[in-house]
This record gives C-alpha cells, structure tokens and sequence, in this order.
C-alpha cells in the first residue's frame, strides 16, 4: 500500500507509519473495575501482536471532575498522563501519544462519588515504521544533518520551534511554533497543505517536541516524551501548499519552546536553511547556498480559511 501511495501524482503526503482498525472498547464492554478505599480503578489491556507502537482514538472522552486516564506498557516504562476532562477536544475526543512495543494498558480511575464516565475507544492504531528506536528506518537524505552537530549551533533558537506530529494516529508531518503581529504568543504551528488537516481530524494532532539523536551523527534515537495533543485548524491554501493550526493547549514550559519569527518585506533570501523530520525521523537540518525565487498569488488567498 505505502508503495502504491508513493506513485500517487497527489505525492507530497505525509509518510503512514501506522494503520487503524475500528475498535469499540468502553466501560461496559471491556475491561476490568477494581474497588479501592478512595474510589474505583478501571483497566483494560489492547494488544495487537507484531506492532511495533500502538495508540488511541478515544472518540468519546467524557469524564467527570476528579478522574484520571492514563495510558502505559505493562512494564510502565513509559506512561502517559494523567488525562483529565481539561484534555477534551471540542469534538469530546482524546487522541494519544503512541507507547512502543505491542501491548498497552488504558487506565481510569474513578474517585468515589463521582458520576460514571463516558468512555469509548474507537480506534487502536497499529505501528509498522519505527519511530525513536536508532533511525530504524533510516530513510533521511545525506543532506540531513542531526541538529545537534556543531551545524546547527547558529541555529539553536529555531531548532526548538520545530515538532514532529502525527495525524489521525497513522501519519507523519512537520511543522513549527510562528509568532505574530501582536507578539502575544498565540501557539500558531505552522506546516504544509500537503499533510492533510482540517476542521475534520484536528483534534487527533499529536505533537512531539525536541525527538533529536542524542549525539551527532546518531541519526536516530531520541525521546517522545514530550508531547501534547489537539489543535485548532485555522487556514489552509493548496497553491502555496500552506497550513496554520493553533494548540489547543499552550506547550509546557519544560519543553523550552521557541516561537519562530517571519519576515514579508519581499525581499528573497541568498540561502535557504530547513530544520524538519525528513520522513518522520529525528530532527534535522540542511542547508541550500541557491537564490530563493519569490512567487505572488491573487488575491483568493484572503479566503483562505475557508
């Protein structure tokens, strides 16, 4: 299929690097309640043989004041939360972060007294590509360099305003936090019309900041823990391939963002500089010594947002 889709004339696209099946797991159907003295747990283990990460589409998230979701390995190496009813998407959704290996635990807990939850995964997305495990794919060109080499040292301050996210827990794309006009720190991400996000799946977004090789030359490795999910889609324009979301929630300061900066004097740089995920892997970044050309459009692109 991903052989198929690289031949398509609709290519670029995000690269897929999992597949979703529809699933219906909630509270009724599945899993197991335990009591404890301050309340009730609730557990229920997804597996799916040979994946190599697995995540979530918890299509309906309604939990009430004082519960909490999280979702593990059952070695908890690696846990994600506590989720509470502040992460609702405004399509009462809650889309994760993916956990490598094949197995995953989803847990709620339930203080006592509280009013029974509205809770159902609707899809389990199954990991194919590995993402963070030494470049396994090893799919970048030797153009990219690992940020983290002496390279990038004049660029450190927009290297942290780049991320890697996913969309609807399958594909890849990247982008970057941009300020603006009124300086006001507004989490504007900006990215490209070719990754495919709209007002319909822009609640599944998941972002992970700083996935960098740990040392130069590493080309892999790194970390996803830090993460968020859910955006706001603002604008879209097809010509000029451009996408502007906004992060439903601000980054967490420990993440050390940095919100780039931009410039519309018209006048074409001598060279050009890319910080990305070339094709989801770790950050990078090349460099080109060519004259940028400079392009205009009509005036239709004041109607973008539609």
């Amino acid at each position: 299929e991903d052989l198929e889709r690289s031949k398509s004339p609709r290519r670029p696209g995000p690269i897929r690097f999992a597949v979703s099946e529809d699933v219906r797991f909630d509270l009724q159907n599945s899993g197991t309640w335990m009591d404890l003295p301050d309340g009730r747990m609730w557990r229920l283990v997804i597996e799916a043989p040979g994946a190599v990460s697995l995540s979530v589409g918890i299509t309906r998230f309604d939990l009430p004041a004082g519960a909490k979701l999280w979702i593990y390995d059952p070695a908890r190496k690696h846990v994600e939360g506590p989720y509470t009813t502040s992460h609702r998407s405004r399509q009462g959704s809650l889309w994760t972060p993916i956990i490598e290996g094949d197995e995953i635990v989803v847990e709620i807990f339930m203080p006592a007294g509280a009013a029974q939850p509205g809770i159902i995964i609707g899809k389990a997305n199954k990991g194919y590509r590995k993402m963070g495990k030494g470049g396994a794919d090893k799919s970048h060109g030797a153009c990219n360099n690992d940020v983290i080499c002496p390279e990038g040292d004049p660029w450190r301050d927009q290297i942290r305003s780049v991320a890697r996210y996913s969309i609807d827990g399958m594909f890849l794309c990247t982008g970057q936090l941009v300020n603006n006009t009124s300086v006001d720190f507004t989490p504007y991400f900006l990215s490209a019309n070719h990754c495919n996000v709209s007002a319909a799946n822009d609640d599944t977004l998941v972002f992970y900041w700083n996935y960098v090789a740990p040392n130069c030359g590493d080309q892999g490795g790194g970390s996803l823990a830090d993460n968020q999910t859910g955006a706001i889609f603002r604008a879209a324009y097809a010509p000029s391939d451009f996408l502007l979301v906004e992060l439903t929630t601000d980054p967490d300061p420990s993440f050390n963002v940095f919100f780039t900066g931009w410039d519309a004097n018209g006048t074409a740089s001598a060279s050009t500089v890319g910080i990305h995920h070339p094709s989801g892997d770790v950050k990078s970044i090349s460099f080109n010594t060519n004259a940028v050309p400079s392009t205009s459009y009509g005036s239709d692109v004041v109607n973008a947002t539609s």
